[in-house]
């Protein structure tokens, strides 16, 4: 962990104890507190362990190769728009408003049945886990952006397609 004008590092509840750090930049390489064994066959002592390296220079920021999912007050919760997810209510004509009116639309877990086709842009499709059950098969999309997929089961009216 790196830190930058922290120079508090931990504060214990109960003692009031405080662990101070010197430097203004600093990565912290170890910290351990608790019990702790030098080896297997050892007893265990309570210790902490405290390794501070100092930074000359503050390390740049990381990019994230994974999109950041939009702030949550953009979102539209599909349920709040009359969704029922029991796995018996039909909540395609639902979800197709939702798609119409809303960039970001949360879908709580639940059974959701939809009878038609929803046609969904790329930048609607980003879910970080995703399952579908189609007639007792289980179809997983575990990407964090998928692109499409097609899958027949049975006849062409059973087909799930995502684009």
């Amino acid at each position: 962990v790196d830190c930058s004008n922290v120079p508090l590092l931990v504060k214990y509840t109960q003692s009031g104890k405080q662990e101070i750090v010197k430097e203004k930049q600093y990565k912290v390489k170890e910290f351990t507190y608790g019990l702790v064994k030098a080896d297997m066959e050892s007893p265990s002592n309570f210790q902490t362990i405290r390794v501070i390296e100092p930074l000359a220079v503050f390390p740049k920021k990381m990019t994230m190769d994974i999109v950041p999912l939009p702030a949550m007050e953009t979102w539209v919760n599909i349920r709040d728009l009359g969704a029922k997810g029991d796995g018996e209510t039909d909540d395609t004509q639902i979800f197709q408003n939702a798609i119409a009116a809303h960039k970001n639309i949360y879908v709580p877990q639940g059974w959701y049945r939809l009878t038609k086709t929803l046609k969904i842009t790329f930048w609607q499709l980003c879910w970080h886990h995703l399952q579908c059950l189609v007639r007792n098969i289980l179809i997983p999309f575990l990407h964090q952006c998928a692109a499409a997929l097609s899958m027949p089961i049975k006849t062409r009216q059973n087909w799930v397609n995502l684009r």
